[in-house]
């Protein structure tokens, strides 16, 4: 990020963390259009958490499927995101990105390494006991990030 004549912050990069639920959809087309207004790069930027999988015991499925099943279900939600909301004139400019491990430290990971000087994120705005017990991956980067952060509340119901 750099400071222009006026002293308004220009940003160069962005990074858009997306995770297939409809608020990181959401947070993805809003993103997206801010790209598109700056006229800048975006990643879009999912992550694969093994910590997640649950595998019923009586299912004998490898860990090597439900592996493949992740990683096909993200480049799914990926494509659906660029298909409805990237317009044709930032195709070129809006790169999909998968990695594995955990949420929020590919997260950060990923915009030092790529030199993303805005993250857009969405949350799901769970309240009381659910923020409490699932924790808060917005927030989290909010605190750790050394980049603005936007977080784009869910407009969809309480939960």
């Amino acid at each position: 990020m750099s400071t222009s004549m006026s002293g308004t912050m220009v940003f160069s990069k962005m990074l858009i963390a997306v995770d297939g639920s409809p608020c990181s959809e959401n947070a993805a087309k809003k993103g997206i259009e801010l790209a598109s207004v700056l006229q800048i790069p975006a990643a879009l930027f999912s992550v694969i958490d093994r910590s997640q999988e649950i595998i019923p015991s009586d299912l004998e499925v490898k860990p090597i499927q439900t592996g493949t099943f992740l990683e096909d279900q993200a480049n799914s939600t990926i494509r659906l995101i660029i298909e409805k909301y990237v317009p044709r004139s930032m195709e070129d400019r809006i790169h999909p990105v998968l990695t594995e491990g955990l949420p929020r430290e590919e997260i950060l990971r990923k915009l030092k390494n790529w030199g993303a000087d805005i993250l857009v994120v969405g949350t799901h705005g769970r309240k009381g006991l659910a923020h409490f017990l699932l924790g808060s991956t917005a927030e989290y980067l909010v605190r750790h990030a050394k980049v603005p952060v936007l977080v784009i509340p869910f407009e969809g119901p309480d939960i």
